[in-house]
C-alpha cells in the first residue's frame, strides 16, 4: 500500500468533526495573563454609559478600586480606549487621533504607538478624553501594576471619525445589505476625511490621514445623502478581500473605513521591524529608558523612536482587546500581532480578539485563518447563557455548555456573561437578566475551562449581582484541581466539584446551579468529593447549613430551585 493511500485511508478514520479544524496551540499557553497564573481573572472596567463619582476622573476612580479588585483575584483589567475621541464624550470608539488608530501595547514595550492622545492635546474641544487626562491614566497603570494586576487596552484599530476637513473624491454606492453590489456608476462625493491633528501639530507624527488612506465611508457631505460609498479611483483596491463575508463583505462597518493594504498605513503600523529586535534587548525589564538609548534612538532612527520609547516608559500595558476583527484585513492583523510577538520580551503578550458571531465553528475557521497566537470571546456562550435567561425553567441546563468555544477550544477561549455592547439598548443587545447571572458566573469562573471576564456593571451600581465578589474569592482560593460533572440527571438541577489539589491549602468546591419554578423544593445531589476528604464538613457560602462527607468522600448537597450553591471546606 502506498504512502499516499495509507494518509487517505488515515484522514477518512478520522472522526468528522476534526477534519478542516485548526490545528493551533492554544492561544491561552501562549500568554501572560497575570500573577496569578492557576485562576486568571480579567475584569472589564467600564460600561457604554459610564460616568465617574462626582468631582474625579474615571481613570481616577479604577486607581481607587485597584486594592479591591486585588483582593478578589483579578489579574487583569481591560479599560475603555484611552484615545481622543471625535467628540469630547466620546468613548474612544469613534477614535480620532490616536493617532495611528490604535497601538499595540504590551507587558513593558509598545510595538507601534508614538502618536496616541491620550488627554494631553487641546483637540476636539478638550485636553481630557471621557476618561481623564494622560497624567491619571498612566497613574492608574502604574499603581494596577504594583497590585499585580496587568492592564489590557481595547484597540479600535478599524476606523476613524471626526475628521478635521472634508475633500472631494470618485466612490460608487454599494448595496448595504450585498457589500459587493454597486448601485449605479463612480460619481464625485465630498466626504470627512482629511485628519490634519492641529493640537497635536508634528509631534510625535507628522503623518496626515486623507481620503487615499480609506476604504469607504457612509456620508456624501456634496448630496447630502447617507448610505455606504467604496471610494474608488487611483490607488484604491476595493474592499478588502480578507474579511468577513457576511452582508457580501463585511470590509465596511462605521465611520471611516482604514485601508490597510494602503503602504503608508502598514508602515504607520509596521515600521518598527527589525531594529526594535536590536535595540529591545537593551531597555530595562521595568520600562525605564535611559537617557543614552533614548538618544541612540533619536540619532540613528528619528523622533519616532524617540517616541517608542516614550510609549513603553509611560504606559506598561501587557496586551490589548482587538475590536470588530470581523472588519480588518486578516493578513494585516497576523502581521500585526506577530511583528509585536516575535520581539524579545513581547512573546507571551495578551491579545484577545472580537469575533462577533453565534458560531464556534466559525470563529475555528477564523482562527485558523487569522493563524497568529490570539484569544478569542466566546460569543456562542454568551448568547447560551442570553437564551436561558429568556426561556427560564423551560431552558436545559444540561446544555449550557455546548456550542461554546470554551467545550471546543478551552484554551482560546475568553468566556464572559455580558460587555458594553451586549446592554438593552445597545448594538448587540442581547442582555443576561440579574435573576440568571449567578449561575452563568458560577459556570465561568468556578470551572477549570477558558479565561473568564467579569463585566463592571455585575460588580458595581444598581444591577450588581450580589453573589459575584464571594464567586471570585471562591475562584481565588478554592476552585481549583480535577473538575467532574453531575449533568446528567435533571434538566433544571446540574452541579460539578473542583477536588482541589495539594498545591493552594483547603482547595476543593461542590457547585449546584438551578433554574426549576419559583416555589419548587429545593434540589439535592450526592456527589463525591473524593476519598482524600472523607469525614471533611463543607460549609455553604450563600446560606447557613453543612454537609459531612461519608468514609468515601461523598456528600448530599443542596440547591435552592432557582439559583446557586457553593461549597467550600468549613475550616
Amino acid at each position: 500500500m502506498s504512502q499516499m493511500t495509507l494518509l487517505l485511508h488515515w484522514l477518512a478514520s478520522l472522526p468528522r468533526r476534526m477534519i478542516g479544524k485548526p490545528f493551533l496551540q492554544p492561544a491561552l499557553d501562549q500568554m501572560d495573563t497575570g500573577h496569578n497564573e492557576d485562576n486568571h481573572l480579567m475584569v472589564q472596567f467600564f460600561e457604554w454609559e459610564s460616568l465617574p463619582p462626582p468631582g474625579i476622573s474615571w481613570w481616577k476612580h479604577f486607581e481607587n478600586e485597584v486594592p479591591r479588585l486585588a483582593s478578589l483575584g483579578c489579574t487583569q483589567v481591560w479599560l475603555p480606549p484611552p484615545n481622543k475621541a471625535m467628540v469630547k464624550e466620546g468613548r474612544g470608539y469613534d477614535a480620532y487621533d490616536l493617532v495611528r488608530d490604535l497601538p499595540v501595547l504590551l507587558r513593558c514595550h509598545s510595538l507601534t504607538s508614538r502618536q496616541w492622545d491620550l488627554g494631553e492635546f487641546h483637540q476636539k474641544g478638550t485636553v481630557a478624553t471621557r476618561w481623564g487626562t494622560k497624567e491619571e491614566f498612566l497613574s492608574c497603570i502604574r499603581t494596577a501594576k504594583s497590585h499585580g494586576i496587568h492592564i489590557l487596552i481595547d484597540a479600535v484599530l478599524n476606523h476613524k471619525l471626526g475628521a478635521d476637513r472634508k475633500e472631494r473624491f470618485m466612490a460608487v454606492e454599494c448595496d448595504p445589505d450585498n457589500r459587493l453590489k454597486e448601485l449605479g456608476r463612480p460619481r464625485q462625493i465630498e466626504g470627512w476625511t482629511a485628519f490634519d491633528f492641529h493640537g497635536r501639530g508634528d509631534k510625535y507624527s507628522s503623518m496626515k490621514w486623507n481620503q487615499s488612506h480609506f476604504t469607504g465611508l457612509d456620508w456624501d457631505a456634496l448630496a447630502r445623502k447617507k448610505g455606504i460609498f467604496k471610494i474608488v479611483g487611483r490607488g484604491h483596491k476595493g474592499w478588502s478581500k480578507n474579511v468577513d463575508p457576511e452582508l457580501g463583505n463585511y470590509d465596511y462597518l462605521l465611520g471611516i473605513d482604514i485601508d490597510f493594504r494602503h503602504p503608508d498605513v502598514r508602515k504607520d503600523f509596521l515600521e518598527w521591524g527589525p531594529w526594535v529586535l536590536q535595540v529591545s534587548t537593551q531597555w530595562d525589564q521595568r520600562c525605564l529608558v535611559p537617557c543614552q538609548l533614548n538618544s541612540f534612538l533619536s540619532s540613528n532612527f528619528g523622533t519616532r523612536a524617540t517616541l517608542f520609547c516614550w510609549v513603553v516608559k509611560e504606559t506598561g500595558a501587557a496586551g490589548f482587546r482587538l475590536d470588530a476583527c470581523k472588519h480588518i484585513d486578516r493578513d494585516f492583523l497576523r502581521e500585526f500581532v506577530k511583528t509585536g510577538r516575535n520581539t524579545p520580551g513581547f512573546e507571551r503578550a495578551f491579545v484577545v480578539a472580537e469575533f462577533w458571531i453565534d458560531s464556534a465553528p466559525t470563529i475555528e475557521r477564523y482562527m485558523g485563518l487569522l493563524n497568529a497566537p490570539v484569544s478569542m470571546f466566546d460569543v456562542p456562550l454568551h448568547y447560551n447563557f442570553h437564551r436561558a435567561f429568556k426561556q427560564g425553567h423551560s431552558y436545559d441546563l444540561r446544555t449550557i455548555l455546548e456550542g461554546g468555544l470554551v467545550s471546543s477550544r478551552p484554551r482560546d477561549a475568553v468566556t464572559f456573561v455580558d460587555n458594553h455592547d451586549t446592554a438593552i439598548g445597545c448594538s448587540l443587545e442581547s442582555w443576561v437578566g440579574k435573576e440568571f447571572k449567578p449561575i452563568a458566573y458560577a459556570l465561568i469562573l468556578l470551572r477549570p475551562e477558558g479565561h473568564p471576564c467579569v463585566y463592571h456593571a455585575d460588580m458595581y451600581g444598581p444591577e450588581a449581582i450580589p453573589e459575584l465578589p464571594a464567586l471570585m474569592k471562591v475562584r481565588q482560593q478554592q476552585a481549583y484541581g480535577a473538575c467532574t460533572d453531575y449533568f446528567k440527571d435533571n434538566q433544571n438541577c446540574v452541579a460539578f466539584v473542583r477536588h482541589g489539589d495539594s498545591s493552594h491549602a483547603g482547595s476543593g468546591c461542590v457547585v449546584l446551579c438551578a433554574n426549576a419554578k419559583p416555589g419548587e423544593r429545593a434540589f439535592t445531589k450526592d456527589i463525591s468529593v473524593g476519598q482524600e476528604h472523607a469525614g471533611s464538613v463543607w460549609k455553604n457560602v450563600f446560606a447557613e447549613g453543612t454537609v459531612t462527607l461519608d468514609d468515601t468522600g461523598k456528600g448530599n448537597f443542596k440547591c435552592p430551585s432557582r439559583g446557586i450553591s457553593v461549597w467550600i471546606l468549613d475550616i
